[in-house]
Formats: C-alpha cells, structure tokens, sequence
C-alpha cells in the first residue's frame, strides 16, 4: 500500500539502482533529467496497489538506465519469476565491444559474440551484507565518517531515484507501447524486457489487463530534486507524501 510502503521497487529495486550508479553511473548522476514507468499489478486480485511488474526509463544525460522487475510468481515453481537473460537478479551494462554482467556475486565481463572475457570478484558473497555492517559500525565507533566505503550521499540519491519511479508510475495512464518506445528514443532494450515479460505472462494465462499502465515522461530539476514542467504539481504532491500530524510532523530539511 503506498501509504505505509514503496512495494517492490523501494524493497529489491532499491539495491539494483544503487549498485547501477555506483560502479556504471560512477555516482556522478544524482538526479535524472527525464523518467517514465509502464507497469501494474498483474494476476492479483487483491487490495494492494504498489506494482508487481514495472519498468522505468531514466534519462541520465549519458548513458540510459532501464530499470524492471516481475514479481508474478510462475505457477510451475514456487518462488520463480519472470526469467530474464544475463544477471538475475541484477543488472547488464550494454557496451561497444560486449557486456559487462552483473548478478549477486561476481561480475563478468563478454565480448560480442558472448564469450566470457574476464570474472570480476573482490567481496566474499557468502557473507552477505557483513562486511558493508562491519564497515558502518566501525565507522560509527570511531567517529569517522572517512572510514566508510561508501558515502551517506550516495544511498539519498538512489533512494531519490527509486521513489521518482514509483511516482511517475503513479500518474499512469492508457497503456501503449509505441509511446513507451517512442519516450524511450528507442533504446531497445526496453522492448526487449516488455517482451520477454509478456511471453512469461502467457505462460502463466495472465494478460495485460486495465492496469498495466504508462506515465507521462517527467522532467526533474537536479538542484532542487523537484518536478518540472508539465505534470510536475502532482508528481511533486506525491514525493511529498501524506501531510504531518502534529507531534509527528517531520521537519522540513534545506539541502
């Protein structure tokens, strides 16, 4: 529910985002300029309304980001979803001269043909997040915010970025994919995934209904972290939420 939750995007998304700006992005990008979802909530006839299926396109200025996940589970396998090529979970960064795959664990790197040219391994994946815990609380015993690994700043931009895609998808409206193609300047890979989604979708009898959804694209200011130009009166309504209630009011912050 979206008053008390940002569903799958803030849960799972919210990893594959920041790991996409730290090593591709080089956490240069802390805004993007432009944003658009499709998605909705497919083969669940329930009260919730955060989406099981979404994509987002993110308009960086340089390099395109596509961001998606399906969270229908296939009846064939509990726990199985939507299978999708390279990292999965995780993210694949098209470039020249090949790919560069990332899953949860080690990194690889392919050339066009798909022959694997280098692994990439520096962490101990069998521990989990520990060594990011140990680094925090080390840091937080000593005083010395140098010691971290990784900015505070960082996670508030991803977290800026997981939360702008959950608002554009909640000005969605009718659903085409010639105008999700087109906003999307035709990059690709976006039709890739809605394909691949929709052939996963067949298997388990389930189409797209009236709320599989497209948003309008949405321009973002990078100083101000706020919407701008059209639509941007209700996107901004949404990243500010529900109002405060008296002692819980949250303090509004200058950046």
């Amino acid at each position: 529910m979206w008053n008390t939750g940002n569903g799958e995007t803030g849960n799972w998304g919210a990893h594959l985002i920041d790991d996409c700006r730290n090593d591709v992005l080089c956490n240069q990008i802390k805004v993007p300029k432009r944003i658009f979802t499709c998605g909705g909530r497919l083969g669940q006839k329930d009260a919730g309304e955060t989406p099981n299926t979404m994509f987002t396109y993110f308009d960086t200025g340089g390099i395109p980001v596509i961001f998606g996940f399906s969270g229908v589970e296939a009846k064939a396998k509990r726990g199985a979803t939507c299978p999708c090529p390279g990292a999965n979970p995780g993210y694949i960064v098209y470039c020249e001269g090949g790919t560069y795959v990332k899953p949860w664990g080690p990194a690889s790197a392919y050339d066009t043909d798909g022959k694997k040219i280098r692994t990439f391994s520096t962490s101990d994946y069998s521990l989990g997040a520990y060594n990011h815990l140990k680094n925090f609380c080390e840091s937080v015993r000593s005083n010395d915010s140098s010691n971290l690994n990784g900015e505070i700043e960082y996670g508030f931009d991803s977290s800026f970025w997981y939360n702008s895609a959950n608002t554009s998808y909640r000005l969605g409206g009718t659903w085409s994919r010639e105008k999700a193609l087109a906003m999307a300047e035709n990059t690709g890979k976006l039709g890739d995934m809605i394909d691949e989604m929709q052939v996963f979708l067949a298997t388990q009898g389930i189409a797209l209904d009236e709320t599989f959804a497209l948003s309008p694209m949405l321009t973002l200011d990078e100083k101000t972290r706020r919407f701008i130009g059209e639509n941007a009166d209700a996107a901004n309504a949404l990243m500010d939420g529900r109002p405060g209630r008296g002692e819980f009011m949250v303090p509004v912050v200058d950046l």
